[in-house]
């Protein structure tokens, strides 16, 4: 934990590059693992995937549940079998501290809300 982080950071701080998994653990240890599942095809939720897909994110973690996914997936993990498309459209469920925020299909607000840090405060 905490200690660990302490223990390396003068490291860390002097030579950030030798250890990438430490700066990921420091990273986790501040907020949240952020976890965003689209269901859909995977041609047609491009615009979705690529909201997820577009920087760099090591705290979050990316699943495409596909038709086939879906199947397999279902029968290992059960909360996935109730993620569903909306309206028939690919949607995206994001997740932090396993609360999920309400699905979405509209890539803008995908992006609003990958840019938090916690689920919205409503």
């Amino acid at each position: 934990g905490q200690e660990a982080l302490r223990a390396f950071a003068g490291r860390v701080r002097q030579i950030p590059q030798a250890m990438p998994e430490m700066l990921v653990a420091q990273l986790l240890s501040q907020r949240p693992l952020q976890q965003v599942v689209i269901v859909g095809e995977a041609d047609e939720a491009k615009d979705l995937i690529d909201v997820v897909t577009r920087d760099f994110a090591p705290d979050r973690v990316f699943l495409l549940l596909d038709k086939e996914a879906g199947i397999y997936l279902g029968r290992t993990i059960p909360h996935l079998i109730a993620m569903k498309k909306v309206d028939d459209l690919p949607t995206a469920y994001v997740c932090r501290a396993f609360r999920c925020e309400k699905p979405v299909t509209d890539p803008l607000v995908l992006l609003e809300m990958l840019g938090q840090n916690g689920p919205s405060q409503q």
